[in-house]
């Protein structure tokens, strides 16, 4: 006489096995997608935190010399904590702005403007200049 005897199957265990596999491979790959996202945030946010101080810099120079004729910042590019900052100076009334050329389209970046009043030693105004730092860094 066959009795029904209660248990788990082998099927059963491999079925639970199959569910618990997926189920470990998705929070896997979730956790590696935040951990990716947390370390770009972080170098976004080290690069605004070191275009404010260079943006901050610029303008007090600028503001702390008077009559300031000038600041070479046309396209100068430097390296801070292994950054590369570009600082660019346009007139206001120049329409084609700043130029980003010099940054590969494959890089993040980010920028900050301010705008500020510069001595002209040829008018003998002072002229709105904006300033431009722009910060890069790769993936």
């Amino acid at each position: 006489m066959i009795r029904n005897e209660r248990g788990i199957t082998l099927i059963e265990i491999m079925a639970a096995v199959v569910i618990l596999s997926i189920t470990v491979v998705i929070f896997t790959n979730i956790s590696q997608y935040l951990s990716d996202n947390t370390v770009k945030d972080d170098k976004r946010t080290e690069a605004l935190n070191i275009a404010n101080q260079k943006l901050n810099s610029v303008v007090n120079a600028i503001s702390s010399t008077s009559p300031f004729t000038g600041i070479n910042t046309q396209n100068a590019t430097t390296t801070i904590d292994g950054y590369p900052v570009t600082v660019n100076e346009t007139a206001l009334t120049n329409t084609t702005g700043s130029s980003f050329s010099n940054i590969p389209a494959d890089e993040r970046h980010v920028s900050l403007s301010s705008v500020v009043l510069m001595y002209n030693s040829g008018t003998g105004q002072n002229e709105p200049r904006l300033i431009t730092v722009t910060v890069s860094w790769g993936d």
